[in-house]
């Protein structure tokens, strides 16, 4: 990850925007560790990687469809997540409505 790595999600950056390799690492653990279990697939979407984010929320048995997410590469470094946390764009990717 780049020094001035940049996230973002939500639509028009309403969650929340982060700059800068702590800043951006700190949010993804405090983040998704609040939240529960989580498994990923792996995704592509305008030539970009990314993953599918599955959320098993404390007390529940089937993780269930949360986030997309896409990364930038630079010379084969990451400088930029954006998260879209939309669970109904998952049926345009064809992913599962639950694992």
């Amino acid at each position: 990850m780049r020094a001035d790595t940049a996230a973002g999600a939500g639509e028009q950056v309403q969650v929340g925007e982060w700059r800068g390799r702590q800043d951006v690492t700190a949010a993804l653990r405090a983040g998704m560790n609040s939240l529960g279990q989580w498994r990923l697939l792996p995704i592509t979407a305008n030539g970009q990687l990314g993953a599918a984010g599955y959320v098993r929320r404390p007390g529940e048995t089937v993780f269930m469809p949360y986030v997309l997410t896409l990364l930038r590469f630079d010379h084969n470094t990451l400088v930029d997540v954006a998260a879209f946390e939309q669970p109904s764009m998952f049926r345009a990717f064809v992913l599962p409505a639950g694992l």
